[in-house]
């Protein structure tokens, strides 16, 4: 089976959470190809043959909040000079391909062309949550918050044929074609071993967090910080740059997790039980909605701006989280069984006539 994967580049989560199911089709003997940009084309082109760079979307961020506006701006500003050659690469490679499904985890112009192409698409991610399911409102004031998700989830799978959803909670589904399955999690982490040493871990990329960090040198606990690179040990806070091996061995050791509202850090978490803080960024709905559920479930606990007294109580009630966490078991490779079974179920040869035409019409414009 020949399938075209897309990959978002907004965040690593895409891409970590793409290489298992990628793995999976190789190993099986499917040729993929997969399109992608900045970051995650980085993180495939050395290990993998057919990696194609097109246009990624970007998000701004200010002060630990989704700035939608500047985001809009940002895109409109910057995506005419990368829009065309985008289309046209995967055009070409489509033109010369003749995919059998598509497979698009955030990333736009696989979906779109395959759409067009009349070829099947498969939306593989767990931001289409917000649209495709139930979810509980946290309050009232993220209604335009969601609206702005559902929008922007709608507008990057672009009408997919299917939608393949992990969650580690369980809404009621809206519609028909989507499947919920559980998260997905590296091998890398299946394969570590949970401990329960003294550290707290902290991973947290964005700049607008110092507050926390200011936060957290006024509690008694120990620290372990990722996401600021090499810096010299503050207090309780000792700064790692980032290997992955130091990383998965401090997550697997740590007793409790800080992070923000990322999907794929949060279910490694979860996968070695890890009680979780979830520092969302503000106005980010998917992301609150991630923390909301850990507290509803007694899984951790989130806080937009958390004050050393809101660690101190989350860290209070560990015992209660590591109860309910001991419970919650899932298989880390659903999500990648299930996409691969879906594939066999939709595809079909394209159409090479249309195909054609397309990729023509695309190069005149």
């Amino acid at each position: 089976m020949r399938i075209a994967y897309g990959v978002g580049s907004e965040g690593m989560g895409h891409a970590t959470r793409s290489q298992a199911v990628i793995d999976l089709m190789l190993s099986h003997g499917h040729e993929v190809h997969i399109f992608t940009s900045d970051r995650a084309f980085d993180f495939f082109a050395p290990k993998y043959k057919n990696v194609h760079r097109v246009k990624g979307f970007h998000l701004v961020y200010e002060e630990n909040r989704l700035n939608s506006r500047k985001s809009v701006l940002w895109n409109i500003r910057h995506l005419p000079e990368g829009f065309m050659p985008a289309i046209r690469t995967v055009a070409r490679m489509f033109e010369q391909l003749k995919p059998n499904v598509i497979v698009s985890d955030f990333e736009f112009f696989t979906a779109f062309f395959g759409r067009a192409g009349g070829i099947p698409v498969i939306a593989a991610n767990n931001i289409s949550i917000v649209g495709k399911t139930r979810v509980a409102m946290p309050a009232r004031k993220l209604r335009r918050a969601k609206r702005m998700a559902v929008t922007t989830s709608q507008l990057l799978t672009f009408k997919p044929t299917w939608y393949v959803i992990p969650t580690f909670f369980s809404p009621r589904v809206k519609g028909k074609n989507v499947i919920l399955t559980a998260p997905v999690v590296r091998d890398k982490i299946v394969k570590a071993k949970p401990t329960w040493g003294k550290h707290i871990l902290v991973y947290q990329t964005s700049p607008t967090c110092l507050k926390l960090l200011h936060n957290l040198k006024s509690t008694k606990e120990k620290f372990v910080v990722y996401g600021f690179g090499a810096r010299p040990r503050e207090g309780n806070l000792k700064f790692c740059p980032f290997n992955d091996t130091t990383f998965i061995k401090d997550l697997a050791s740590a007793k409790a997790v800080i992070t923000g509202g990322g999907f794929s850090l949060i279910s490694e978490a979860l996968y070695l039980k890890k009680p979780i803080l979830s520092v969302p960024l503000r106005d980010h709905f998917e992301q609150i909605t991630n923390g909301y559920y850990l507290r509803e479930l007694r899984y951790g606990d989130y806080n937009i701006e958390p004050t050393p007294q809101d660690v101190e109580a989350f860290l209070a009630k560990l015992s209660v989280y590591k109860e309910s966490l001991r419970h919650y078991h899932f298989h880390p490779a659903e999500f990648a069984r299930t996409i691969e079974a879906l594939c066999h179920r939709v595809a079909k040869e394209p159409k090479e006539r249309r195909l054609r035409r397309l990729a023509r019409l695309i190069r005149e414009l």
